[in-house]
């Protein structure tokens, strides 16, 4: 997770990425780093554990808040 978490994503409380391009990218990035992967909630719940990533909804869209990938950050505001 760690690795992944390094190589892809930003931390910061103020970010929000939507679970689904979290779960896509870390299944991407698995494949060609990782070899065996995590399912989307062993995922949340090593996020959750890990780097205290929470899920929150909006508008019927569920978003990991506290994380962002590379390029894709997303302030709670929005």
């Amino acid at each position: 997770m760690d690795r992944f978490v390094s190589a892809a994503c930003l931390i910061n409380p103020e970010f929000r990425t939507n679970t689904k391009a979290i779960q896509l990218a870390y299944a991407r990035w698995s494949a060609t780093n990782a070899g065996d992967t995590l399912s989307p909630r062993a995922l949340g719940m090593a996020l959750r554990n890990q780097y205290d990533i929470a899920v929150v909804r909006s508008n019927g869209q569920r978003y990991y808040r506290g994380i962002a990938l590379h390029g894709g950050q997303q302030p709670l505001n929005q």
